[in-house]
């Protein structure tokens, strides 16, 4: 079985969303993807960083809990002080004197390419290069909305009745995958962060991608650990 990052020998499996990203308990039919481990790996401090970002723009109690004395993050600062350093470092006054955090959007859009990469993956089984998932964004909602439109009103149907969205975990992590008829009609994953951000990212046509990824359905242990233990 091959890498679907890189298309090299696939040891282990890579979990769709990251499980960092999710809460315990974790759902029981968590999906996955064959990568190698260099692949699987290559993504850890980012996803930790993405993490982190939402426990800090955040205000749901599971993300305020990540930050506080002994939380994930918290621990994640105490075993890096660099790694808090670059947070302190990402926070300014603005011109109306209310601070805000500036956030290293690459390594985001990087997380949120991943794991719009892995939903392709998992819905169409279909192995396109991770290039080809294009304009990946974030955007926060929970105090300031800066959903664009377009891509807000595309979760909706005719008078205003929501798409059915699909629950990895409710509250945690939902996705949709639609059709933006105000964009060409372009085929876009929408993610749900933790109720906190949107990530969107453009997707191919599925047709144009081969081949086919051949892969078993598996169901995660719960004795299976966290990124951060």
């Amino acid at each position: 079985m091959k890498c679907v990052y890189c298309g090299g020998e696939a040891t282990t499996k890579d979990h769709v969303p990251a499980r960092c990203l999710l809460e315990r308990p974790y759902p029981l039919n968590l999906r996955t993807v064959p990568s190698c481990i260099r692949c699987n790996n290559g993504y850890a401090l980012d996803e930790e960083y993405f993490l982190a970002t939402l426990a800090q723009i955040g205000t749901n109690s599971s993300l305020e809990r990540k930050i506080e004395q002994g939380g994930v993050v918290d621990r994640a600062f105490e075993r890096s002080p660099a790694f808090e350093e670059r947070f302190i470092r990402s926070m300014e006054v603005g011109p109306e004197g209310r601070p805000y955090f500036r956030p290293e959007h690459e390594r985001i859009e990087r997380v949120i390419q991943k794991t719009a990469f892995g939903l392709f993956v998992v819905r169409y089984k279909r192995n396109p290069s991770l290039s080809d998932i294009r304009n990946t964004a974030a955007y926060p909602y929970n105090i300031d909305d800066s959903r664009p439109a377009t891509r807000f009103l595309a979760t909706y149907r005719n008078r205003f009745q929501t798409k059915r969205w699909t629950d990895v975990q409710r509250g945690v992590f939902s996705y949709i995958v639609v059709r933006d008829s105000m964009a060409g009609n372009q085929l876009t994953c929408i993610m749900d962060f933790h109720q906190t951000l949107w990530g969107i990212a453009e997707l191919p046509e599925p047709s144009s991608i081969g081949p086919r990824v051949h892969r078993r359905r598996e169901v995660d242990s719960p004795t299976q650990q966290s990124l951060f233990d």
